[in-house]
């Protein structure tokens, strides 16, 4: 079951009387948190992931306005902010809480993960806000440290639920993952953070079946991992989760660990090699005018894109001369009509299709993409 959320913007207005607006949330955003906050009137907030302080500082605000005495806990894996290294971590809260004419129950911890500061914190929680990495294990093992300490109907809310579309944030998708796989009531808003009319943050309300089938979120992390926690927090992890949930969850939750240990370690290596190949097909291509992609199917328009992005310029594609010419927005022409002598002839095209391919016709000007190159463009573009 889906259920709307009423939007509240009045808290918003602190920020014109901060230093500056540091908030990592839209304006759309913020109204669906604090129409949250307004509608579920939470007496323990725990806020993971801080930065500047800008949202911390408008929960306290709407807090605030709703005489609440809320207790605020915020926690950041860095103690400096990361945009500006010279600030720390939360600046604009200590800003607001010296504004503010009421006392404020609010404590921040910084330069450790949720994991170590839970069991001090206590149960209870009954409003939960993660916005931290977007991409995975993220903010998915964060909940799964977090539930056994939520208290019954507690709110939780993710931040950047449609990342993964916008900007190259392709792996950016925790957060969305996190909230497809639990089972709880799901809360939506809607406002003008998208041209679809839904505000890009997610959240929902923690019921009996959450813990039920709390399997699924565990399943969620045997997705492809983008960083492995280090070590020591690898241990805090699993000695905080070992606590509270049976063997089964555990061995997926190790499985999960394993598995992107062996797969992150696999992608260092085949992105270094990747990279050298990039780097040896640019410096082929160097200075050189005249560059024709042979191909324009899924490699050509991915090798395309991808030279264009290293600022190579690309006269457009050439194809067989047995082949229909396709409509496109770049320009595409037989392989007879061009002059080989005077122009560079990059084949965008499986390397089974480049042996085949140049099995007919070779020319000192054509040149081929190896396999790594491919990897990349299959998994970039």
């Amino acid at each position: 079951m889906t259920c709307s959320v009423e939007l509240f913007k009045e808290p918003l207005k602190i920020r014109e009387r901060l230093s500056e607006d540091g908030t990592e949330m839209t304006e759309p955003q913020l109204s669906m948190l604090c129409g949250l906050i307004k509608e579920y009137r939470p007496q323990k907030i725990v806020e993971v992931g801080v930065a500047a302080g800008g949202t911390t500082a408008v929960i306290l605000n709407c807090l605030s306005l709703m005489e609440l005495d809320t207790c605020v806990y915020s926690v950041d894996l860095s103690e400096r902010y990361y945009r500006d290294t010279s600030r720390k971590t939360g600046y604009l809260a200590e800003e607001y809480k010296k504004l503010a004419n009421t006392k404020v129950n609010h404590k921040q911890y910084g330069g450790g993960v949720l994991a170590e500061h839970l069991e001090e914190i206590g149960r209870n929680i009954d409003f939960l806000i993660l916005d931290t990495t977007h991409v995975l294990p993220g903010e998915v093992l964060d909940f799964l440290v977090a539930l056994p300490y939520l208290k019954d109907g507690a709110i939780v809310v993710l931040h950047d639920i449609f990342l993964n579309h916008y900007n190259n944030n392709i792996n950016s998708y925790a957060t969305r993952i996190l909230l497809s796989s639990v089972v709880g009531e799901k809360l939506t808003g809607r406002g003008n953070d998208n041209e679809y009319n839904y505000i890009e943050l997610g959240a929902f309300r923690v019921t009996e079946d959450t813990k039920k089938y709390i399997q699924n979120v565990f399943s969620a992390l045997l997705i492809t991992w983008q960083y492995l926690p280090n070590c020591s927090q690898m241990t805090l992890y699993k000695q905080a989760m070992g606590k509270y949930y049976d063997s089964q969850l555990m061995e997926l939750f190790d499985m999960a660990a394993k598995l992107n240990k062996k797969t992150l370690s696999q992608k260092r290596v085949m992105d270094k090699i990747t990279l050298s190949s990039i780097q040896e097909l640019l410096e082929k291509l160097r200075n050189k005018k005249k560059i024709f992609i042979y191909g324009c199917g899924v490699y050509g328009t991915k090798l395309y894109s991808m030279l264009e992005t290293f600022h190579v310029q690309v006269e457009g594609y050439v194809i067989s001369d047995n082949q229909i010419k396709p409509a496109m927005d770049q320009s595409v022409q037989y392989i007879s009509e061009v002059d080989e002598n005077k122009c560079m002839i990059v084949l965008g095209m499986s390397t089974g299709k480049q042996r085949e391919v140049c099995g007919e016709m070779q020319h000192e000007n054509w040149v081929r993409i190896d396999e790594h190159v491919i990897y990349f463009l299959r998994n970039n573009f």
